[in-house]
């Protein structure tokens, strides 16, 4: 996206333009001007020769003739000025028009993947899985952002989706008395009776951000959640790797947060920074897009620091984050003599996170890696899920991360502006420690080709690994094209 000028800069070029367009309308005007006057100096000095003889009266009677065609000559001159004044001012005009307007940029990105999942032999994960090869729409998403001025900006992401077309409830299970059930978003169109699906729209982010100085700046609205690397690296374009690491699968940080944040960027030393950020919003909750359901805002810090050389690059950071989850219910407690609703908080808990995340690239390579950790401690608790056993859920420990290394191949002799690069990634994942289940290591390695600035291919073979579970063993081969426009 190439932002918007600022209005001086944008009045300068205006003046620029109208100059040029000025003498660009000056110069054939006044060139037979030019000849003209040249030919009547000519004319002049031969009259002159041939009224060197001559009376007083005579040389007084061709003066008062030169005089009336320098009069004439300047108001021409006047005119063509008059001429070039309407045009400047004509130009200022339209410029007002186009300053009343305001710019949107709309751009995006999509994705489309072909998987084939590889599960053991009777193993759990071949029900679980789709076994057949399959094609992928996995993300359309369109960006629509407006610079209004030099400090104020605005930006809203929306994901397409054919979600929830397709989900699983659940499966059919006669001893439970429990059918299949599966969502099917299929409509039909009652003028033309064409059947199509309906899907759905999520809000990635909407904010407006003003920032009037490097080390100040403000953040209102639905903003990503400023931690680590993949979670602001954002778009599929741009990421090295197909799968998105576990860890941001289970969101053990949230992915965005609402409300407002100051963000800001300091420069101790050459090619040297240093960002921070602060964050309160609804914190994480059932319903925290829609409404807060307590008092408890969630905060959040971020520090990072970055060096820029010509051939090294390192960003190392951090975000902490605490706040409360708090779920609740709406009951009738009376109808005689007076109505009333009461409400009871059925589901509060405190969360306390924080994330680390390590940059580097050295030439053609580069490594990447993050590692985070949530602790759950519970006022009010909720039952286990089935598959978690019998219980009430208790207070537990989640952690997880991964190390990426890439390596851009020197190819320029053979591919010219065309990148590839080999990858390779492990990650473990802790999503609770209180359930074997949830304790994975994760292996991937894959191929990143970029054919041009719009479009990234990648393979990548992943296989995952339940620590504790040789049963949730399972393989997947994918192929994906990443489009930006």
């Amino acid at each position: 996206m190439v932002p918007y000028a600022n209005r001086g800069t944008r009045q300068h070029g205006h003046l620029s333009c109208a100059l040029l367009c000025s003498i660009a309308v000056a110069i054939p005007l006044l060139a037979p001007m030019v000849s003209w006057a040249q030919q009547d100096q000519a004319e002049k000095d031969q009259t002159v020769e041939k009224a060197a003889p001559s009376t007083k009266d005579t040389i007084e009677d061709l003066n008062e003739q030169y005089q009336l065609k320098f009069q004439q000559f300047d108001e021409r001159i006047a005119a063509y000025d008059e001429t070039i004044a309407d045009l400047e001012l004509s130009m200022f005009d339209d410029q007002e028009v186009d300053e009343d307007q305001r710019g949107i940029d709309i751009y995006g990105f999509f994705d489309v993947a072909f998987v084939k999942t590889l599960a053991h032999k009777g193993s759990l994960m071949e029900g679980l899985t789709n076994r057949e090869s399959t094609f992928v729409l996995q993300n359309t998403n369109l960006y629509f952002s407006s610079r209004m001025s030099d400090s104020l900006s605005a930006i809203t992401e929306l994901r397409f989706t054919f979600r929830p077309h397709g989900n699983e409830q659940q499966f059919e299970f006669p001893a439970a008395g429990l059918a299949y059930e599966r969502i099917d978003t299929e409509v039909d169109d009652q003028l033309s009776n064409e059947h199509f699906r309906l899907g759905g729209v999520s809000i990635e982010r909407a904010h407006l951000t003003w920032q009037p100085r490097d080390y100040f700046g403000l953040i209102a609205g639905y903003y990503l959640t400023p931690y680590g690397i993949w979670n602001e690296e954002h778009g599929s374009p741009v990421r090295t790797s197909i799968r998105p690491p576990h860890m941001s699968v289970a969101r053990v940080v949230p992915q965005a947060q609402l409300g407002i944040a100051v963000k800001g960027r300091f420069f101790p030393a050459a090619r040297t920074y240093f960002d921070y950020g602060i964050t309160l919003s609804n914190g994480r909750g059932p319903m925290d897009t829609v409404m807060d359901l307590d008092e408890n805002k969630a905060l959040g810090l971020k520090l990072k620091l970055i060096y820029e050389g010509k051939k090294f690059r390192l960003s190392a950071g951090g975000y902490g984050y605490m706040g409360d989850y708090t779920d609740i219910k709406r009951y009738v407690k009376s109808v005689t003599p007076e109505f009333s609703v009461g409400q009871e908080v059925t589901e509060s808990y405190s969360e306390y996170i924080g994330a680390f995340d390590l940059l580097l690239e050295a030439g053609d390579f580069r490594f990447q890696g993050e590692y985070v950790w949530r602790l759950t401690q519970y006022d009010i608790r909720v039952p286990r899920p089935q598959m978690e056993g019998p219980g009430y859920k208790p207070d537990y420990l989640a952690y997880g991360g991964y190390g990426m290394l890439s390596y851009t191949l020197p190819l320029e002799h053979l591919l010219g502006e065309m990148k590839l690069a080999p990858y390779v990634s492990l990650e473990f994942s802790e999503q609770d420690e209180t359930i074997d289940l949830f304790s994975i290591l994760i292996s991937v390695v894959g191929l990143n080709f970029k054919p041009s600035a719009y479009v990234v291919l990648k393979l990548e073979g992943t296989y995952l690994h339940p620590t504790k579970n040789d049963d949730f063993r399972v393989a997947f081969i994918m192929a994906q094209m990443a489009v930006s426009f």
